[in-house]
């Protein structure tokens, strides 16, 4: 039986195999016995709609919760945010400047993907700024996103993504 939020989140990871993070809300950030449950999807993907129909019909069953309780399923809310970043190499690492380049921008899309796997994760370039740094940047300088708290229904979502090569840099 469903009733406390683990086992609401328990039995919404049920209804498929590719959810990958499930917020469930109640009292107080809800009236008394409503219980809100946003899934999200592999990917960063949101739920399409038979997706959020399994979980409805798995949680809100009248074996799963208590008769008190009323169940509703809903989208994340997606916020949005263009990545606008550029990256220097040190001079003294040229001859590896190609792999350390790929490097880098494959540290990037693992930012966006970890960014966009957990619902509530604040949007944060600075984890960004130190993914490249650990992949071999010399320096990175991030124009966009800025930090950006998101509450426990949002995920953020990547719009336009630049990420620039500044080049070989001294020092």
């Amino acid at each position: 039986m469903a009733g406390p939020r683990g086992a609401y989140e328990y039995w919404a990871r049920t209804a498929h195999q590719g959810i990958v993070d499930v917020t469930v809300v109640g009292p107080p950030e809800t009236e008394p016995g409503n219980v809100h449950i946003y899934p999200l999807m592999q990917g960063g993907e949101l739920p399409s709609q038979d997706i959020l129909d399994a979980v409805l019909k798995i949680c809100d069953a009248e074996g799963t919760r208590p008769d008190t309780d009323h169940v509703s399923v809903f989208k994340p809310t997606p916020i949005s945010y263009s990545l606008r970043v550029k990256f220097w190499i040190d001079r003294s690492r040229a001859t590896q400047a190609a792999a350390i380049q790929k490097a880098i921008e494959q540290a990037a899309r693992d930012w966006i993907l970890w960014q966009k796997s957990k619902l509530g994760r604040d949007l944060n370039p600075s984890e960004l700024n130190h993914r490249m740094v650990a992949a071999g940047a010399k320096r990175v300088e991030i124009a966009s996103p800025a930090f950006t708290v998101l509450n426990y229904m949002q995920v953020a979502i990547p719009g336009n993504i630049e990420i620039t090569y500044g080049g070989l840099e001294d020092g």
